[in-house]
């Protein structure tokens, strides 16, 4: 009888662990995580008892109008690209460019100008690079336009530039480009005095404003760059004496940027309207 008696214990200790068991395991069965945006902001042990009682919509606008500092940017993009969703993009960049200081000079009054490039080395591309760019180069008029910091999404002051170019050429390929200048031009910035002083270098060369025409048509190609990699190098001789006799000196001096900043223009009414997302869940791609 005790035998019989303690096997009916243990079968209803049994039944009364599964029982606890069951009850604690439904309690926290109970218990869902918010299913709502934002839920996974929440640290897990910082939800407790949230539960859902209403509903609502969420709503997302493209905004038309942005901001962005470019200034002193040591890298950037330049090109232009049409595309079908996102519109057009051109690429630009505005910079200073300043020599070295020296007091050395140029080599005297028989310095002379033997030519003057302008280098344009790009590090990657983004799009279609058998695209021809037309690139247009226009002499800064008005040193103000570095004085605030420009919005790189807005164009820049139209009377802060020369609108007839400096100088064009066509650049395509992987972006690589040894632009000749005017010889007239070079000459002009061999001022030895200029070299000790920026503010004297800046009445007669303000800067550049380097841009690109737009291309008909869907495509285009967009270009990574380095000011490092985007200078002047003026190439140029001198008449020197040395152990009494005139000795030609042939050297050249190199014109990197100071102040500086990309430029960005969007213009999304060029996309293709029936490229339009059309709805949340659109399954349109590029």
């Amino acid at each position: 009888m005790f035998q019989k008696r303690s096997s009916i214990g243990i079968r209803h200790l049994g039944v009364l662990i599964s029982g606890l068991f069951l009850s604690i395991f439904s309690l926290t069965s109970c218990y869902n995580e918010p299913g709502f945006l934002g839920n996974n902001l929440l640290p897990d042990e910082d939800i407790y008892k949230v539960k859902i009682d209403s509903s609502f919509k969420v709503s997302a606008f493209t905004l038309t109008k942005d901001s962005l500092n470019s200034f002193l940017a040591s890298e950037g993009v330049m090109g232009y690209v049409n595309s079908e969703i996102f519109g057009s993009t051109k690429a630009s960049f505005v910079g200073r460019y300043l020599p070295g200081k020296s007091t050395d000079g140029y080599g005297g009054p028989t310095a002379t100008a033997d030519s003057i490039f302008f280098y344009f080395t790009a590090s990657g591309f983004y799009g279609d690079s058998t695209t021809e760019l037309n690139l247009r180069i226009h002499e800064i008029t008005d040193t103000s336009l570095f004085w605030d910091k420009q919005n790189a999404l807005s164009p820049i002051n139209v009377n802060t530039y020369n609108p007839t170019p400096f100088v064009t050429a066509t650049l395509k390929g992987k972006g690589s480009l040894k632009l000749p200048l005017p010889l007239a031009f070079g000459q002009s910035l061999m001022d030895s005095l200029a070299l000790t002083d920026s503010k004297i270098f800046y009445t007669k060369f303000k800067g550049f404003y380097v841009t690109f025409d737009e291309l008909p048509g869907y495509g285009g190609v967009a270009y990574n760059v380095s000011t490092s990699n985007m200078y002047l190098r003026l190439y140029y001789h001198y008449v020197k004496q040395i152990d009494g006799k005139d000795s030609t000196i042939k050297t050249s001096k190199t014109y990197t940027f100071g102040s500086r900043f990309y430029e960005y223009l969007h213009d999304y009414t060029k996309a293709d309207p029936a490229q339009k997302i059309q709805h949340l869940n659109d399954t349109i791609t590029q």
